[in-house]
């Protein structure tokens, strides 16, 4: 029978503090405070594999905006425009694949702001931990790394991606 964790009682001990802080702010998040929580090695487990895979992802992405420069590029739902030093400006198209994503983005930040507005914060992890390993990183990632590895760094299909 599982026994409901008190301090007072000396149940509350063991909690894994080598994970660090993060991943026990992700198992909190993660959890249905509407309903009894669960925590135990599983569960922690599970908490630190999906915030070793948030974690990842966003550093891809941030290595890939490494030499964006919001001061000359900036786009439109179907375009990119970049502004060369010298002022002269000229349009990218977006290739399906990068429109279908922010079409995905734009449904995936009414959806998280929906669940926090909500006070939804299990269903917001939720939908996040859905997103990035669904269509984020198994689907669009995956298919750009190709122009982010191999085209030229100021290269159209490049930084449309």
């Amino acid at each position: 029978k599982k026994k409901k964790a008190k301090k007072s009682a000396g149940i509350v001990k063991g909690i894994p503090t080598s994970l660090g802080a993060d991943v026990l702010r992700l198992w909190v998040a993660s959890s249905d405070y509407t309903q009894d929580v669960n925590m135990g090695p599983e569960t922690i487990s599970r908490a630190s594999g999906q915030y070793r895979k948030i974690r990842n992802t966003l550093r891809f992405i941030i290595g890939c905006l490494n030499d964006w420069d919001c001061s000359f590029d900036f786009m439109s739902k179907d375009t990119i425009v970049v502004r060369e030093k010298n002022e002269n400006e000229r349009k990218i198209s977006l290739n399906l694949a990068d429109r279908y994503m922010l079409h995905l983005q734009n449904a995936f930040n009414r959806d998280i702001s929906d669940a926090y507005d909500r006070l939804a914060f299990s269903q917001a992890m939720s939908i996040v931990n859905h997103f990035i390993n669904t269509k984020l990183s198994a689907f669009y990632l995956d298919t750009s790394k190709d122009r982010l590895y191999a085209d030229g760094k100021l290269s159209d299909s490049r930084r449309a991606a």
